[in-house]
C-alpha cells in the first residue's frame, strides 16, 4: 500500500548532502554537486532501498540538463537519487519562504504530460469558475510531490544524525529516542567536561595567587 509520507521521507534521505551542499545545488542553475566513490555507494544503497520499498521514479528530464543525459543513460537507482537532491533542495527553501526554486521543480513534475498513448495528461485540474488548481496523483513522484506540498512545514532533519523525519511537536529534534539519548548523552559528558575544566582552571588561579 503506498505511503506518500514515509515514501517522501525515505526519498529524502537517500542523499548525503549537507546544507551547504543544498543551497549550492538551489543557487547554480540545478547543477549537481560531484560526489566521492564512498558516497556515491552509499546513496545508491539507499536509492535500491527505497525502490525495493516504493518502487521507481520517472525521471523529468529536462530538469537535470546539466548532466546532459538520455533517458537509457539513467538508471532507476539514479534517478531516486537525482530526486532526492531535487526534493530537499526544494523543501530547504520552501520553508524559508523561499519558493522559485520549489515552484520550479514542482512545476516540470505537474506540467510533464504521463500516461500510456491516447490516455496522456498533465498533473492538475483546473477549476476555472473556483479559481482552484488541484494536483493530481498520477503515479509515485506526483504523490510525493503532494505530500511535500501539505506536509514540508513538519519535516525537520535530526540534530545528531542529520537524517530527514517526520516532526510529532513543532520542538521535536531528534528523529528517534535512540538519537535523543544519545544527545542527552553527549550533552551531560561535555557538561561534566566543563565543570572539570573549569575547577581546576580555578585550582591553578588559586596556587598562583598564594
Amino acid at each position: 500500500m503506498l505511503d506518500p509520507r514515509r515514501a517522501l521521507t525515505d526519498l529524502l534521505n537517500v542523499s548525503s548532502l549537507d546544507l551547504v551542499e543544498l543551497i549550492e545545488l538551489k543557487n547554480k542553475s540545478r547543477e549537481i554537486p560531484k560526489r566521492s566513490p564512498e558516497q556515491v555507494a552509499i546513496e545508491i544503497k539507499r536509492a535500491d532501498e527505497f525502490i525495493n520499498n516504493h518502487g521507481p521514479l520517472r525521471m523529468v528530464f529536462h530538469l537535470v540538463q546539466p548532466a546532459r543525459k538520455t533517458y537509457a543513460e539513467i538508471t532507476p537507482a539514479e534517478t531516486v537519487r537525482v530526486w532526492s537532491l531535487f526534493f530537499a533542495a526544494a523543501l530547504y527553501e520552501s520553508v524559508h519562504d523561499q519558493e522559485e526554486f520549489t515552484n520550479h521543480v514542482l512545476s516540470d513534475i505537474f506540467t510533464e504530460v504521463v500516461g500510456k498513448p491516447g490516455e496522456e495528461r498533465v498533473g492538475f485540474r483546473v477549476d476555472f469558475l473556483r479559481s482552484t488548481v488541484e494536483p493530481i496523483a498520477r503515479d509515485l513522484l506526483d504523490a510525493i510531490a503532494i505530500e511535500m506540498i501539505r506536509s514540508r512545514k513538519s519535516i525537520a532533519r535530526c540534530v545528531l544524525c542529520s537524517k530527514f523525519f517526520q516532526r510529532q511537536w513543532n520542538k521535536d529534534k531528534y528523529c528517534s529516542p535512540l538519537c535523543g539519548d544519545e544527545a542527552r548523552r553527549k550533552g551531560q559528558l561535555e557538561w561534566v567536561q566543563k565543570a572539570r575544566a573549569k575547577k581546576k582552571l580555578e585550582t591553578k588561579k588559586g596556587r598562583k595567587s598564594r
